[in-house]
């Protein structure tokens, strides 16, 4: 039964990852779809070895880093939205690089009004 509910649960993920647009839903799909993974290692510790919870505690520490996940894609969000003003997937340029000489660009733009403001 937890494997249907599993499936399911992946399946709304996978959908939702694929058929969006916006950053935010692209992300809340990724996570569905890990919670699913969770449930699924869950569902197979109980039934491989019921009196072990090594299964349970290894599903604790991958939410643990699904927490961490999404963490660092709220602030990764953030920071697209600073540079683009949207969060539509169809619109981001995912080259680092790009992101790295925005960041440098602006640096030095704060250094120059820094300097200009001390002369």
């Amino acid at each position: 039964m937890l494997l249907l509910l599993s499936l399911l649960i992946f399946s709304i993920g996978l959908a939702g990852a694929l058929l969006r647009r916006h950053m935010v839903f692209v992300l809340f799909s990724f996570e569905i779809m890990l919670s699913a993974v969770v449930i699924n290692l869950a569902a197979f510790s109980a039934y491989l070895d019921p009196g072990d919870p090594r299964g349970d505690v290894l599903a604790l520490f991958i939410m643990g880093a699904l927490l961490s996940q999404i963490m660092l894609g709220v602030a990764i969000g953030h920071r697209v939205f600073e540079n683009s003003d949207s969060l539509r997937v169809s619109l981001f340029e995912f080259s680092l690089g790009h992101l790295w000489e925005r960041s440098r660009s602006v640096g030095e733009e704060k250094e120059e009004i820094e300097e200009s403001g001390q002369r």
